[in-house]
């Protein structure tokens, strides 16, 4: 499985390129598209699926192809966009459950029976686990 990257929000990592002197963006979400694009191409290429995580974020604020990108400075600043992210770039907790749900998609389309409802415990649970203390007699 190939994941593609999320996209950044060139809004919230202003600060952070100022911070370290640099005048412009250091990222941008239209990379962030070509390195997406670029993966799902190497994904066609090798025949593997991908969990298009960028795609997916794009979606949950409702842009569309052809349309100035969310998170980029051609848009004014999106507070949904924003929420997804700590700083612009790493992901807060409804970001990371956008990649979650992706990649779990993904897995369910191309091997539903790795999902993990269907795999067994290769250790057991932790309500049937022996203590530790118990296993060295303290």
């Amino acid at each position: 499985m190939i994941i593609t990257p999320p996209p950044i929000n060139e809004y919230q990592l202003a600060g952070f390129d100022a911070m370290k002197g640099n005048p412009h963006p250091t990222r941008t979400n239209a990379h962030a598209r070509k390195y997406g694009q670029a993966a799902r191409e190497v994904a066609a290429e090798f025949g593997l699926p991908v969990a298009d995580v960028w795609s997916a974020f794009m979606s949950t604020v409702g842009w569309k192809e052809g349309q100035p990108l969310v998170g980029s400075r051609d848009l004014p600043e999106d507070g949904k966009f924003a929420s997804l992210f700590t700083d612009g770039l790493h992901l807060a907790a409804n970001g990371y459950r956008i990649v979650f749900e992706e990649v779990m998609k993904t897995i369910q389309e191309n091997w539903p029976d790795q999902v993990p409802e269907k795999l067994p415990y290769v250790f057991p649970s932790w309500a049937l686990a022996p203590k530790i203390g118990a296993q060295r007699g303290s």
